[in-house]
């Protein structure tokens, strides 16, 4: 190994002091161009696999790398993993990832640079980082890198249980708007509970049983004309591994009896739950949905 490259291993690898970026610019700069352009990729992957985003960032800066797109979005999905960043609850990691996400673009050929925001964009909506998505789209109005529209973002903000990710996104899309600066809280050390949606079979659940209806061409199955017989066939033909979500409605539909609820109960493999184990059924919605047809068949035995 390249003594140089060794050199810089150990010490991102050791130095924690409260001056260590101001350290390692030092050391870049001081070995600067000492790496061939393969040693410089085999450092780089290092930090992001380590979780390094500042020592990433100066390491980019005094060697004035440039980086593909593919490359970009590797080392900034490599990132995500690390260092807590996809705990929603430790807000400050999350202006971090903005701050990183705002100056990778340095390094990245001009040409690239707005289909780089538009995946950092996604990124910041898909793990509801809402401080990096904040500045991600003001930075994107002040400089205009990338051009998109709403549809691009739909899926995964309905796949988002923090609601406040949509109405950032569909603000800054409708009226050019950012609203509530999460960036501020965060600095005054104010963490948040996020506004998610309780009910995960009133907002996703039934999202995702409306397109699994289309793909059985069945998309009027829960109108209320609908017959038990109609019903009951749909549950004898069903493929349980597209879900819970359309059984989930059909439970509760107004013309599913005791004897439908029991087959549903049956073919979703209730008899295999342990209600003791599991505490927070929410966060699952099979749990949720055996849970809750249990409780409808028990209340109409009596």
């Amino acid at each position: 190994m390249n003594s140089v490259l060794e050199e810089y291993k150990t010490f991102v690898s050791t130095y924690a002091e409260s001056d260590y970026l101001q350290k390692c610019r030092e050391l870049f700069a001081k070995e600067h161009g000492q790496l061939e352009e393969d040693e410089k990729s085999e450092f780089l992957d290092y930090l992001a696999q380590r979780g390094g985003d500042a020592a990433f960032i100066a390491f980019c800066e005094e060697e004035q790398v440039l980086m593909s797109l593919e490359q970009a979005e590797s080392y900034s999905s490599t990132f995500c993993g690390k260092n807590g960043w996809g705990n929603p609850l430790f807000e400050v990691w999350q202006v971090r990832i903005g701050n990183y996400f705002i100056k990778l673009p340095e390094h990245i050929d001009a040409k690239n640079i707005g289909d780089y925001y538009l995946f950092a964009i996604k990124m910041a909506i898909k793990h509801g980082w809402i401080c990096a998505l904040q500045k991600l789209l003001l930075k994107n109005k002040e400089e205009g890198f990338a051009d998109f529209e709403l549809s691009e973002f739909e899926e995964l903000i309905r796949n988002q249980p923090d609601r406040r990710i949509g109405r950032i996104v569909r603000n800054y899309l409708l009226n050019g708007t950012i609203g509530e600066d999460w960036q501020e809280a965060v600095n005054g050390y104010k963490y948040y509970v996020p506004d998610v949606y309780v009910d995960y079979f009133a907002t996703t659940g039934k999202e995702i049983c409306k397109e699994n209806l289309k793909s059985y061409k069945k998309s009027k199955l829960l109108g209320s004309k609908t017959t038990l017989e109609e019903l009951n066939d749909f549950v004898n033909q069903y493929n349980w591994d597209d879900g819970v979500e359309i059984p989930y409605f059909i439970m509760h539909h107004k013309n599913c009896d005791l004897a439908l609820r029991k087959k549903l109960f049956e073919l979703g493999a209730g008899d295999c739950i342990d209600e003791d184990t599991f505490k927070d059924p929410d966060k699952d919605p099979w749990k949720r949905f055996i849970l809750e047809l249990k409780e409808m068949i028990e209340k109409e035995e009596k």
